[in-house]
């Protein structure tokens, strides 16, 4: 058994990049191009997720870790400055949540 930021990091993190990727492709209609720059990843990376290649291991998101996933979608959407400084404690709290 790994720390809990590991586990995190190698089994809820693609899953959530995934989420966002097709919440700001299909809800806000953003260009892969763009995403990527909110993501902070490759545009290949994002065309993965989207089409299911890379995040495919399946997790178990309660209705709280839902809310904060689509409430940092929508602040990436409107201005990633902003949702970057979110992002880190979004991400904390989920953690926290789901390995306790």
């Amino acid at each position: 058994m790994g720390l809990r930021c590991e586990n995190f990091v190698r089994y809820d993190l693609p899953v959530i990049k995934k989420e966002l990727s097709k919440m700001l492709y299909e809800k806000y209609n953003l260009p892969q191009e763009e995403i990527a720059k909110k993501l902070l990843i490759t545009q290949a990376a994002v065309s993965q997720y989207i089409s299911g290649l890379r995040g495919r291991k399946k997790i178990i998101m309660d209705e709280e870790e839902y809310k904060i996933i689509s409430e940092l979608g929508y602040l990436l959407y409107k201005d990633r400055n902003k949702a970057l400084l979110d992002f880190q404690d979004l991400l904390c709290t989920i953690c926290k949540n789901k390995y306790k």
